[in-house]
């Protein structure tokens, strides 16, 4: 069910063009993603997403969002991994660890969600 290779459609590059060095390093550049995994359960979608200039993990975030096709993600320039209450672009509404047994917990969750309504 993966992708493979960058999702971004954006020439945007992390590096500070004074210095050469990541302009965050070590945090999740959210113009600078690509999407390993995904399902779709109900109206969630979840995505296991790697961020090459995130350290933590492996780079690899866990995230489930409501109401959000693929396709839709597909034609995004960013992916921030953040909550926020921003209307300018899609948060999720939870993230799991990024291992097997946190992709399980996400996949419990949103059937959860699916079955409460």
């Amino acid at each position: 069910m993966g992708m493979p290779g960058p999702i971004s459609r954006s020439s945007f590059s992390s590096y500070d063009t004074k210095s050469k060095e990541p302009a965050n390093p070590g945090n999740p550049d959210p113009k600078r993603f690509r999407i390993d995994k995904h399902a779709r359960i109900g109206n969630y979608l979840i995505l296991c997403v790697v961020y090459p200039d995130c350290r933590n993990f492996e780079g690899k975030k866990v995230m489930v969002f409501k109401d959000l096709t693929i396709r839709q993600v597909e034609n995004f320039e960013s992916l921030d991994p953040h909550f926020s209450n921003s209307k300018d672009f899609a948060s999720p509404i939870a993230r799991f660890l990024p291992t097997m047994e946190g992709w399980h917990h996400a996949r419990q969750f949103c059937k959860l969600l699916v079955n409460l309504k």
